[in-house]
């Protein structure tokens, strides 16, 4: 009787068909913007290079860099350039929760935004942006700072920065400008080439 020869296929060839290699969660090119935006953010902060508004808060490059840099680097970068950024900082708590907020709604919305085509884009990017840079002030901000830090009363503080005189749009005007200058002149640099989950390359066919 004739027996056809079979040779069962090696372990490694079998995994090799069969497995999925992960990729790193972060990209060189992710890991870069999070350490040159968070590094800029670092040095900025730690030279005491900011603009007061109403004693605490002050207006500096962070706060668009942070926006610029959720958008180079996607939601997991950001939080790396949010501890950065709050190392420096007197409270960096509240400077850990401030920038890491921002970061990440703001990746939840900004890739389905940046690939509408439509110049509406702009604007409701533009909206997004603003509405990150004036609830993260006037509630995040000042709320922990108030509540949790005891700085300041509340409702006082958020009515002279916010109310009258208005004081605190500048961050939100700060914010909006610095992403859409960015956006004009440097196009690649917001490109979202990220994601939220560990992408898979197969291996073998």
């Amino acid at each position: 009787m004739n027996h056809k020869s079979f040779t069962p296929p090696t372990c490694v060839e079998g995994f090799m068909k069969m497995a999925e290699e992960r990729l790193p969660l972060l990209t060189s090119r992710q890991l870069a913007a999070a350490a040159v935006f968070g590094g800029l953010g670092f040095a900025w902060r730690a030279l005491g290079l900011v603009i007061p508004i109403a004693p605490p808060f002050v207006v500096d490059l962070r706060q668009v860099l942070i926006i610029i840099g959720a958008a180079a680097a996607g939601p997991y970068g950001s939080m790396i350039i949010a501890v950065l950024f709050a190392l420096p900082s007197a409270l960096p708590v509240a400077d850990i929760f401030y920038y890491g907020w921002q970061g990440l709604i703001f990746c939840i919305f900004y890739k389905r935004l940046y690939y509408m085509k439509s110049r509406l884009r702009w604007v409701l990017l533009s909206v997004l942006i603003g509405f990150l840079a004036f609830s993260a002030n006037a509630f995040m901000s000042m709320a922990i700072s108030s509540f949790v830090f005891r700085l300041f009363p509340y409702w006082p503080m958020f009515l002279t920065t916010w109310v009258f005189p208005g004081i605190g749009y500048t961050w939100v005007i700060f914010e909006i400008v610095g992403f859409l200058v960015t956006a004009r002149g440097a196009p690649r640099l917001i490109v979202p080439t990220w994601s939220w989950t560990r992408p898979k390359a197969k291996v073998g066919s």
